[in-house]
């Protein structure tokens, strides 16, 4: 076997890989012994006359993805590693020289069928990236991702809705442990997450009617973490206070809601005081629990009206917030500010539901516009005529 160059010459580049060259080809690996690997096994392949360029999809992802995406959370990483799961089962066992834009198509009308259009997204976003440093790596000519024939059908629309007048007014008035977090989200668009880990007396300013959005919390494997670190740079914010909310806050020296320990909850204590607060607020609804509704105190000859549930999820609650601003006529770049995103076109998109309330009141404004009345009560129209 040939000796390689040494591989303390090996260039570092700016993603962390090493690159070894053998006649104008690179080759990568996460230390310089690994690239030094792969430019003798291409070395020994072209001398044995095999074709060095047909690089299994399946070998090239696995490889890619602790490179490229090691510096993510654990829970997005294991979203990744689905995606990356999901590629590899449709074309892992075919080289990137034969992938073809139907190949690509394919995956999304046999995986993503009725997936959402957001997650859609995110596995495009992931695999076209894959394939671009495939084609920088000179495994491939061009990115099929990109093509236009491996375009993925649109999905479903978010399943999140804003809440009804009677729910807002049952989330008002119901004392519960979980009524400041679903204060917080309903009057200040706040994620569960940033909820979660705002402390009053930290994060709100009475005096100037602002919260202050600066702390966040994560929770890998159900270890919950607060960080300065948001969703998006954008998370980081000022909300108003609006006096509806400050009323809530101001009995609430520290955390929202917290665990036994004092600390942030974790993710299973999240969703146990939801499912407690959702049977709080049933009870609200029907005056018992569900285990009795219907069999105490009833006439025989005359059933019960139907059980009502309350479906809120905590982010509808996030989602009525940036519709009721909207009602209120609050500008569309403001509300990105508020809601803490990046880009406007999520506000429309997704979070702008037009209520029963603006279609009224728009009606009303081309209504008075139609007939602007004189002082002696007739129209324009009428004055002219006469």
């Amino acid at each position: 076997m040939r000796k390689s160059r040494s591989n303390n010459k090996l260039r570092q580049r700016a993603d962390g890989r090493y690159v070894a060259y053998y006649k104008k080809k690179a080759f990568y690996g996460r230390s310089p012994e690994e690239a030094d690997k792969k430019r003798e096994e291409y070395r020994q392949r072209v001398e044995r006359g095999l074709d060095p360029t047909r690089e299994r999809v399946s070998d090239y992802a696995r490889d890619w993805l602790p490179i490229n995406r090691h510096g993510v959370s654990v829970k997005t990483y294991e979203s990744y590693k689905h995606f990356v799961d999901v590629l590899i089962d449709a074309i892992g066992e075919k080289t990137f020289a034969e992938i073809k834009p139907s190949d690509i198509k394919r995956i999304y009308s046999s995986y993503f069928r009725t997936a959402s259009d957001s997650h859609i997204r995110h596995f495009r976003n992931l695999i076209t990236a894959i394939f671009d440093s495939a084609v920088e790596d000179g495994y491939v000519g061009w990115n099929v991702c990109r093509s236009k024939k491996a375009a993925p059908h649109k999905g479903t629309a978010g399943t999140h809705r804003s809440i009804t007048r009677e729910e807002r007014e049952l989330i008002r008035q119901t004392p519960a442990r979980v009524r400041p977090v679903a204060m917080t989200m309903l009057y200040a668009g706040l994620r569960d997450g940033e909820a979660l880990a705002l402390d009053v007396g930290r994060d709100v300013d009475f005096e100037a009617a602002v919260i202050h959005v600066r702390y966040f919390r994560h929770a890998d494997h159900n270890v919950p973490t607060v960080t300065k670190t948001g969703k998006t740079p954008a998370a980081v914010r000022d909300v108003p206070l609006f006096p509806e909310l400050a009323e809530v806050l101001r009995e609430i020296p520290g955390l929202l809601i917290a665990g036994k320990d004092g600390k942030v909850l974790t993710t299973a204590g999240w969703r146990n005081a939801w499912r407690v607060y959702v049977n709080q607020m049933e009870i609200a609804l029907n005056g018992c629990r569900r285990r009795w509704y219907g069999k105490r105190d009833v006439d025989k000859d005359h059933k019960p009206p139907p059980w009502k549930s309350f479906t809120v999820r905590p982010y509808d609650l996030r989602h009525s917030f940036c519709s009721a601003m909207r009602d209120a006529g609050v500008d569309m770049h403001v509300l990105q500010l508020w809601m803490g995103h990046s880009d406007i076109t999520m506000i429309a998109k997704i979070y702008d539901h037009v209520s029963e309330e603006r279609i009224q009141s728009e009606i009303k404004k081309v209504s008075s516009n139609m007939c602007i009345h004189t002082q002696n009560g007739q129209t324009d129209g009428q004055e002219k005529s006469e």
